[in-house]
């Protein structure tokens, strides 16, 4: 007998993206509101305003010649016109972007380079081939998660903390005080022709998935882990900045 029998397609499982997860952030953190949903296994990095943000990952479905105007990722990654997408050391601006297809976004930039299916390609924070910001040698304003951040304090700094009087030169824009966070930076000529890197640096993998349109949310930080090549969100070159996650 049918009677009441309602049938359901199957849901699609999830992939497996952790194979050994060896350590966590205790308590997790919060990573801010994206604006699509952003998979399992996604590197996230510290935004100019501290905020933990999702590194945008580009799965390859078709292999890429030197010449192709288009490439042709998985969906799901976010893609967005204006976003610089970076392979080794070339990274290109898209230009247009045909979400269309059900099984795959169709981006329009031009690589330059061939690569091959599958392989993962990465949000960088500048083009190849465009002018790096001029920056002056001095101690910016930071949070504690910051690289390289050091606490300011009044007087007899010890390990990772600076005394106030020894904030020189300061190019921040707080009324500097006890308590706060600055990072030391480097001076940095305007340039042309610089290679990609990501536009945030990898901290964590999100241990779940982080879902668009729910304001910020508290998720699982992975700090160390064996992950699936063939899965994690996350290129070779922002893995390499995560000496603590291996690719399997």
């Amino acid at each position: 007998m049918n009677t009441n029998f309602e049938f359901s397609e199957a849901p699609t499982p999830d992939v497996i993206v952790f194979d050994k997860v060896i350590a966590e952030k205790p308590g997790g953190g919060i990573v801010g509101n994206p604006a699509y949903d952003v998979r399992e296994g996604t590197a996230v990095g510290l935004n100019a305003g501290g905020v933990l943000t999702p590194i945008k990952a580009y799965r390859l479905v078709k292999a890429v010649a030197a010449d192709d105007e288009t490439i042709e990722i998985a969906k799901g990654s976010g893609v967005a016109v204006g976003d610089k997408i970076a392979h080794e050391n070339v990274a290109v601006a898209a230009t247009a972007v045909d979400s269309t297809n059900a099984l795959k976004d169709v981006v329009t930039v031009t690589m330059g380079v061939a690569i091959a299916n599958g392989t993962v390609l990465f949000q960088s924070a500048v083009l190849s081939v465009e002018a790096v910001e001029e920056v002056a040698y001095g101690y910016y304003d930071a949070v504690a998660e910051t690289p390289g951040a050091v606490k300011v304090v009044a007087a007899d700094p010890g390990a990772g903390e600076i005394a106030l009087a020894g904030v020189l030169p300061y190019k921040g824009i707080k009324d500097l005080a006890a308590d706060d966070y600055v990072v030391l930076k480097e001076a940095v000529a305007g340039v042309a022709g610089v290679d990609a890197r990501p536009i945030y640096t990898p901290l964590f993998l999100n241990g779940a998935k982080v879902l668009a349109g729910k304001g910020d949310q508290r998720v699982k930080l992975v700090v160390s882990a064996v992950v699936r090549k063939e899965t994690v969100n996350a290129s070779k070159e922002v893995l390499a900045l995560m000496s603590t996650i291996k690719a399997v």
